[in-house]
């Protein structure tokens, strides 16, 4: 039963899936080629923005472009800066607050759950406080409660859809591959120029991701426009923009769109349900696989113990049967390849999913901006200002 030592390589490494498995083991990483100013510990971080608000000039752009974390609420949301310190929705909040008479601020999140950092909208990013003082507004990759898919570490550019890639290349004139585009493909105000909003609608539009990008004014329309009443016509065209192409890629209108995304919560539920079934099926045979091993060879759960080569030296060949020919290890292996269908199936939903979502919050807040126009003027001179500070160019 003895087995060589070119063998026992692959041999180590099945034994280290079985019991050890590691996302990381196929992964390779590249120098960063970016300039490093030093690393984004709290204290630092907070000082470079202490400094660059009391310079007074402005408008002054914060992009984030980090691990987000949900808190139990929206402004409890987190970004983890170097060695995991926390930036928190009301902490930054805290410093624009005292900031108030210092230059604009547009805030751009790329993270997951960063739309809680929408609630700076509101002072002490708490919605029970009124508006914020200031020229402060946001634009964020995605909800306060959705992932975002922009932490993908594979270089290739053809599999990346994240919502930075098309913003800033929008802002370029471009489209996420560096192409130029026609300039009023992208003004989507018509105002002569491609700011911020003009490259967050792009995201919205172009970005075949699950994110579900969002802003600070629609964080104040959602919170203080009516939901029944009366309604002014507004004009919207960012919005607009949206259902007219994202629509059209969809081949959906309003009321199609809304059907969709009830049809697409159900199918997601089956999906779910069939995924945390799979999940377990494969945690069962995995168990029982490895109990096999252990009750023949009771250390190769320990690749430090003095006798683990020893043993592959050894009994290498019939561990490799074990793992590799023995009913249990094919079951398991079919019910991993049923997991991975699964799960890539779940992936193409939600990205369908995220596309139908985008659509309809694009009617929800067109609709819902017309019954605040119509019944809360200082509330729709809050959301305008709002607006304009989101449709500034990044030159300003």
């Amino acid at each position: 039963h003895r087995t060589d030592v070119s063998s026992r390589a692959p041999l180590r490494e099945h034994v280290a899936a079985l019991f050890a498995p590691r996302v990381s083991a196929g992964v390779s990483y590249e120098p960063v080629t970016i300039g490093v100013d030093g690393p984004t510990t709290e204290a630092a971080t907070h000082a470079a923005l202490e400094g660059a608000l009391s310079l007074r000039r402005g408008p002054l752009l914060l992009y984030f472009a980090a691990h987000g974390e949900p808190g139990e609420t929206p402004r409890d949301n987190v970004l983890r800066l170097w060695g995991g310190w926390p930036l928190i929705v009301a902490d930054l909040a805290t410093m624009l607050d005292g900031a108030a008479n210092g230059p604009p601020v547009r805030v751009v999140v790329a993270a997951c759950h960063g739309g809680g950092f929408a609630e700076l909208a509101f002072r002490d990013a708490d919605a029970t406080q009124g508006p914020a003082a200031g020229d402060r507004c946001g634009l964020f990759a995605t909800t306060w409660d959705r992932v975002a898919s922009g932490c993908d570490p594979n270089p290739l550019r053809a599999v990346q859809e994240g919502y930075s890639l098309h913003f800033w290349h929008a802002l370029r004139g471009e489209d996420r591959e560096g192409t130029p585009l026609p300039h009023d493909l992208l003004d989507y105000d018509g105002d002569g120029v491609i700011g911020l909003l003009d490259a967050h609608t792009r995201a919205r539009i172009a970005s075949r991701s699950f994110d579900v990008p969002t802003t600070t004014s629609e964080r104040w329309l959602r919170e203080v426009a009516p939901r029944r009443g009366p309604a002014t016509s507004v004009e919207l065209p960012e919005e607009r923009g949206v259902l007219r192409e994202l629509g059209g890629q969809l081949g959906l209108d309003t009321a199609g769109a809304a059907r969709r995304r009830e049809a697409l919560e159900r199918e997601q539920q089956a999906l779910d349900d069939a995924l945390d079934d799979a999940d377990a099926e494969v945690g069962r045979l995995t168990g029982e696989l490895i109990g096999k091993v252990l009750s023949r060879w009771p250390l190769l759960d320990d690749p430090w113990h003095p006798a683990f080569e020893a043993t592959l030296e050894r009994y290498g060949t019939a561990i490799g049967a074990l793992l590799d020919s023995s009913p249990v290890a094919q079951a398991l292996r079919d019910a991993q390849e049923e997991l991975t269908e699964l799960s890539r199936a779940s992936d193409e939903l939600q990205v369908d999913a995220a596309g139908v979502e985008r659509l309809v919050r694009a009617a929800e807040n067109i609709e819902l901006a017309a019954r605040l126009r119509a019944t809360d003027e200082s509330g729709w001179k809050h959301f305008e200002r709002l607006r304009a500070c989101e449709r500034a160019p990044i030159s300003r």
